[in-house]
């Protein structure tokens, strides 16, 4: 129990870092579904890949505009990353090595925006630990 005079202080650091990465996913999640659309016929040996832009981009964003974004949509999407990080990273050294087809921009997009994400959900997890630890007591 706290003493009386004492209140717990939040930090606004949070939900700052939060409305960013929000800001950031926002954007390319708009960014992949256009280049997935851009190269739908460019990557004819992984053609998936475009595939997987234009559904993970867009389809976010159509669903969680809607409000009604289900515990079973969240599952779908988060499967659907996982396999397209397959798609896309198994297939780096056939593409580094120039025996894949795909194109260089598509190609590399998807690996980095990957790896963006990959960053951007690190950030947040960090914010949202660093949040519940840190707890000031000051005096009203």
């Amino acid at each position: 129990m706290m003493p009386e005079g004492i209140r717990r202080q939040r930090s606004s650091c949070p939900a700052v870092t939060l409305c960013c990465v929000g800001v950031i996913f926002f954007i390319l999640l708009i960014t992949q579904a256009g280049v997935g659309y851009s190269y739908k016929n460019y990557c004819e040996d992984i053609p998936f890949i475009p595939i997987y832009l234009m559904v993970f981009g867009g389809g976010i964003l159509v669903f969680c505009c809607r409000k009604e974004c289900s515990i079973i949509i969240a599952v779908f999407f988060f499967f659907w990353f996982i396999v397209g990080n397959v798609f896309i990273f198994r297939s780096f050294n056939d593409f580094k090595e120039g025996k894949l087809y795909c194109d260089q921009t598509l190609y590399l997009f998807a690996f980095v925006i990957t790896i963006v994400t990959y960053a951007l959900l690190f950030v947040l997890c960090c914010a949202c630990v660093s949040d519940k630890e840190e707890s000031n007591d000051v005096p009203v």
